[in-house]
């Protein structure tokens, strides 16, 4: 299995995974198992769409990380979505079906349970041009994701309920789906900003989470609303909307006092607008902003992760909430197209949770060349074809999917370790701690 960018599909190249038509995503354009003709290839390209899977037995390896059934349920949480902002686009006092909602994002959550390897953040659903749409199913995935990957804490946060009932995140998903549903009660001015971008110090731009919450209070679960009314509180206490005390003053809300739904959904939240700083969410520190020529292409997921680890942003993020977005969003996925310092090139196809930035190669340089030819791409890869760079410390990645991330690497030290082992056994300890306690 191999991404291959729609701008390199050649005819005779089969695919892997089902075409889902980039804005109606209930709409299969191509079946899994087609063979692609110079007439498909020019469609998709003409409907823009970014990339597409296609078979290579050399490759199968992949395979275990990509679910056909897992990108349906993601495609049908967003359609979901889409109708939502269409109907309060039209009408701010549309009836939304959040019955609906709680059952894809359910159904979402069965998917990826059944398919353990398949949870992490592969590549967007929607391109980017929709951007409203795309911020909200990008947050909702990652969100979803997230909390699955970090059930020890979630019911660790949760201790009043049963462990059961504190380990389901489908509440967390419904509320990352509408987290920015306010948005659309704003005047457009201030919902797009002078530049196209809203502008987060502007009062009114802050009264979206209130809007959001206002509209879904009561429809929907206390923690789900809570994701809308508290996706930008931070866990430094610089976030909004603030607490009001009864004497009348305005208080930060920080650290653990943000419901652990809201602090997961912060996280997603601020990854895909730094992801994508130039529309979909709100404007940021101008040192996220991209290089002009480079408006409207999502930085490298590298570049983000290793800039939230970094001030200001590693304050605003629980710690804890933070390692897990790097386990399920690897800063080099498999599938992708990497080149390293020696010049060689190749496909990701294992992740470390350790050492996320070096992971396991196939040197197949582009692959996409030689997709068409069945005895070239089902050799098996030799010894010497495949490179662990946890196994060479003088050899990096410095290119992802044609994007120079040679400064963006962030490695494991004494102060920051990647893996959530250490994390899950020490909250199980202090868990268990507490409860003598009690």
């Amino acid at each position: 299995m191999l991404r291959v960018p729609t701008v390199h599909a050649k005819p005779g190249m089969t695919l892997a995974l089902p075409v889902l038509h980039p804005k109606r995503l209930d709409t299969v354009l191509l079946n899994a198992g087609v063979r692609l003709e110079q007439v498909h290839i020019r469609r998709l390209r003409e409907i823009e769409l970014a990339d597409l899977w296609i078979r290579y037995p050399k490759l199968e390896q992949i395979g275990q990380f990509v679910s056909e059934d897992v990108q349906r349920a993601w495609g049908e949480v967003t359609g979901l979505i889409d109708d939502a902002f269409e109907a309060l686009g039209r009408d701010t006092d549309a009836r939304l079906d959040y019955l609906a909602y709680k059952r894809a994002i359910q159904g979402l959550i069965e998917q990826l349970t059944a398919r353990p390897k398949s949870q992490l953040f592969m590549r967007e659903m929607v391109e980017s041009q929709r951007a409203l749409l795309r911020h909200a199913s990008n947050v909702a995935f990652v969100s979803v994701l997230m909390g699955l990957r970090l059930e020890f804490y979630v019911q660790f946060e949760r201790p009043k309920l049963a462990p059961a009932a504190a380990r389901d995140v489908s509440s967390l998903g419904v509320g990352a789906m509408l987290h920015d549903v306010g948005v659309l009660r704003l005047p457009r001015p201030i919902r797009m900003g002078e530049d196209g971008r809203p502008d987060e110090t502007d009062p009114q731009w802050r009264r979206h989470p209130r809007l959001g919450y206002e509209l879904i209070r009561g429809n929907v679960e206390p923690s789900a609303a809570a994701v809308v009314l508290c996706h930008h509180q931070r866990f430094d206490g610089t976030g909004f909307p603030t607490r009001i005390d009864p004497m009348g003053n305005e208080l930060p809300v920080k650290g653990r006092n943000i419901h652990i739904f809201a602090r997961i959904a912060a996280a997603a939240d601020l990854f895909d607008r730094l992801r994508h700083p130039d529309g979909g969410g709100a404007s940021l520190d101008p040192a996220a902003a991209p290089d002009p020529k480079s408006r409207g292409r999502a930085l490298p997921v590298v570049e983000v992760l290793r800039r939230m680890q970094e001030p200001p942003y590693a304050a605003w993020l629980d710690p804890v909430v933070l390692t897990g977005l790097i386990a399920v969003c690897p800063p080099y996925p498999p599938g992708c197209r990497v080149r390293l310092s020696d010049g060689t090139s190749g496909v990701v196809t294992q992740w470390n949770q350790e050492d996320p930035c070096r992971p396991t190669v196939a040197l197949v340089g582009d692959a996409f060349e030689d997709a068409t030819d069945e005895e070239a791409c089902s050799r098996p890869l030799s010894a010497n074809e495949v490179v662990d760079l946890t196994m060479c410390p003088g050899l990096e990645v410095v290119e992802a999917d044609g994007q120079d991330v040679r400064r963006s690497n962030f490695y494991p030290s004494g102060s920051r370790r990647y893996g959530l082992t250490r994390i899950e056994r020490a909250i199980a300890q202090r868990a268990r701690t507490e409860s003598r306690a009690a």
